[in-house]
């Protein structure tokens, strides 16, 4: 015997976007991560004199969400704090004379991360090496080396023929060419989040069901995820969306549309 509206396992899709003509994937959700959708209200029951009931009606709805991603994109954070965060692109300019120090007490032929770091994976180009007023000679006094992650480093020989002493600062310039990236900040003493429409959505033997948030904002912030290096997993953004009532829609068709084709025969 088959039972109509029993859904299978399969998770969802979540799109969210500023109209619902506009929406699009947030990315990959995890697969045993649940996804939830729960739609809540007060019921006020108002009694006259005698104790007899006049009326009943509805008070603070809300749709409330949560689920998890693990495509961590700009362009996602942007959408889910729309207004809150201001997202920029950083082109790949070359870096010139960045200076670093290395601490006093740093030890002979130990690596130190250099802090630019070219996008191509080159050795970055560095210039003015000292320790402390004593100028050191690459392939003498220190060596340009690529450590486990790929990252290159700079180690200082104490026996090269400057003779250089941990007891002084190491110092030198970096010229490197960074990756472009996207950046974002967030802080403000007032801001307005901008709500937007979100939907989830699966899919069942060709048929869908999916659930309409109208209006739906972030107002419990971002939580990042960075699992250890043992984990079986990537890291991954916790988000929990709060929908309230889109006044400018129909009376009845404020909150959420709720949309069914696996129930149907």
């Amino acid at each position: 015997m088959a039972y109509q509206g029993v859904h299978v396992p399969a998770g969802c899709t979540v799109l969210i976007g500023d109209s619902i003509a506009s929406l699009a994937s947030v990315g990959v959700l995890p697969e045993d991560s649940d996804t939830s959708v729960a739609i809540s209200y007060e019921q006020v029951k108002v009694k006259g004199s005698k104790n007899e009931d006049v009326m009943t009606y509805t008070k603070n709805m809300e749709a409330n969400a949560k689920f998890t991603i693990y495509q961590i994109l700009m362009e996602n954070l942007a959408k889910f704090a729309d207004g809150l965060m201001n997202v920029t692109t950083q082109a790949a300019s070359p870096v010139t004379g960045q200076t670093q120090t290395v601490a006093a007490g740093w030890t002979s032929l130990e690596t130190y991360r250099i802090d630019g770091q070219n996008a191509n994976g080159n050795a970055p180009t560095l210039a003015n090496v000292q320790a402390g007023s004593t100028s050191l000679t690459e392939g003498d006094d220190y060596f340009l080396i690529k450590d486990a992650n790929g990252d290159w480093c700079i180690a200082v020989d104490t026996a090269g023929s400057a003779g250089a002493v941990t007891t002084d600062p190491i110092t030198f310039d970096i010229d490197y060419t960074p990756a472009a990236a996207k950046v974002a900040t967030i802080g403000a003493p007032s801001v307005e989040i901008k709500p937007k429409v979100v939907r989830f959505q699966k899919e069942q033997g060709g048929k869908v069901f999916r659930i309409t948030l109208y209006s739906a904002s972030n107002e419990a912030g971002l939580t990042f995820g960075f699992p250890a290096s043992s984990a079986d997993k990537p890291a991954s953004i916790d988000i929990e969306l709060k929908g309230g009532l889109d006044s400018s829609r129909a009376e009845g068709d404020q909150l959420v549309e709720i949309y069914d084709e696996i129930g149907i025969a």
